[in-house]
């Protein structure tokens, strides 16, 4: 007789406000944050898992991230270091899904060779921001372009060069 060792599974299943979204949360000893969170939606009556997860360490903190969850579309916005190469995608907001269509219509695919590789790297390199970063970088550039203005007058009215 073959002994097999068993793996138990903890698994559950977190409603959110939003009838059509739940969570599936997943133990695993063997990770780092021992919980995973994976996002499934209700198509036509059907369970899709989605490609979105997020990783917790304490059942606890993914109960309290499923109970504050809001879908929200993210909208993305390319950095002004963007400008020169692609004034086109320049002033506008995208989806993700909407963000495919630009990689796969004016991105090099011999630099980046899937969509997801180049996102992550817009991302992390902060050539594409979340909507609220371009907010807060728009506002911090704003800022500096009046601090040097000042900075230019006072060296003028002081004659200090």
């Amino acid at each position: 007789m073959d002994i097999k060792e068993i793996e138990v599974v903890k698994m559950y299943t977190f409603k959110t406000s939003n009838e059509n979204i739940v969570f599936s949360a997943v133990y695993c000893d063997c990770c780092k944050h021992k919980w995973t969170a994976t996002k499934y939606v209700n198509k036509d009556g059907k369970w899709i898992e989605t490609d979105f997860y997020k990783r917790f360490d304490t059942l606890d903190e993914l109960k309290e991230f499923v109970e504050n969850y809001k879908e929200a579309e993210n909208r993305y916005y390319f950095s002004e270091d963007n400008r020169e190469s692609h004034p086109e995608i320049m002033d506008k907001s995208f989806t993700e899904n909407q963000l495919k269509e630009v990689y796969r219509d004016i991105i090099d695919k011999t630099e980046y060779h899937d969509f997801h590789e180049w996102f992550s790297d817009m991302l992390k390199s902060g050539l594409i921001l979340h909507k609220e970063e371009r907010k807060t970088t728009k506002l911090t550039n704003e800022l500096m372009d009046t601090i040097a203005t000042y900075m230019d007058d006072e060296k003028k009215r002081t004659g200090a060069f």
